[in-house]
Protein backbone atom coordinates (compact mmCIF):
# COMPACT_ATOMS: atom_id res chain seq x y z
CA UNK A 1 0.00 0.00 0.00
CA UNK A 2 1.37 3.44 -0.93
CA UNK A 3 2.12 5.99 1.20
CA UNK A 4 0.47 9.45 -0.24
CA UNK A 5 0.97 12.76 1.01
CA UNK A 6 -0.63 15.51 0.37
CA UNK A 7 1.35 18.33 0.79
CA UNK A 8 4.44 18.50 1.88
CA UNK A 9 6.76 21.57 2.00
CA UNK A 10 10.25 22.12 3.94
CA UNK A 11 13.03 24.40 3.66
CA UNK A 12 16.53 23.12 3.22
CA UNK A 13 19.83 25.03 4.76
CA UNK A 14 23.03 23.91 2.70
CA UNK A 15 26.08 24.72 4.01
CA UNK A 16 28.78 24.92 1.45
CA UNK A 17 30.69 21.84 0.69
CA UNK A 18 34.01 21.61 2.58
CA UNK A 19 37.12 21.47 0.33
CA UNK A 20 37.98 17.44 -0.06
CA UNK A 21 40.92 17.11 2.05
CA UNK A 22 44.38 16.83 0.71
CA UNK A 23 46.03 13.31 -0.59
CA UNK A 24 48.36 11.70 1.94
CA UNK A 25 52.11 12.14 0.86
CA UNK A 26 53.45 8.80 -1.54
CA UNK A 27 54.93 6.42 0.64
CA UNK A 28 58.61 6.06 0.66
CA UNK A 29 59.79 2.95 -1.44
CA UNK A 30 59.99 -0.52 0.24
CA UNK A 31 63.37 -0.84 0.63
CA UNK A 32 63.24 2.69 2.37
CA UNK A 33 61.10 1.44 4.65
CA UNK A 34 62.77 -1.46 4.98
CA UNK A 35 66.25 -0.01 6.00
CA UNK A 36 64.21 2.07 8.47
CA UNK A 37 62.67 -1.03 10.30
CA UNK A 38 65.96 -2.82 10.16
CA UNK A 39 67.47 -0.01 11.63
CA UNK A 40 64.44 0.46 14.32
CA UNK A 41 65.24 -3.01 15.35
CA UNK A 42 68.45 -3.16 15.63
CA UNK A 43 68.42 -0.40 17.97
CA UNK A 44 66.00 -2.17 19.63
CA UNK A 45 68.00 -5.44 20.06
CA UNK A 46 70.98 -3.57 21.27
CA UNK A 47 69.27 -1.94 23.95
CA UNK A 48 67.12 -4.99 25.15
CA UNK A 49 70.60 -6.44 25.59
CA UNK A 50 71.65 -3.77 27.64
CA UNK A 51 68.72 -3.94 29.81
CA UNK A 52 69.33 -7.28 30.17
CA UNK A 53 73.08 -7.32 31.24
CA UNK A 54 72.19 -4.93 34.20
Amino acid sequence: MPIIFDEVSAEIDRQPTPAPAESAPAAPPAADLRAQLEYALELHVARQARLCDD
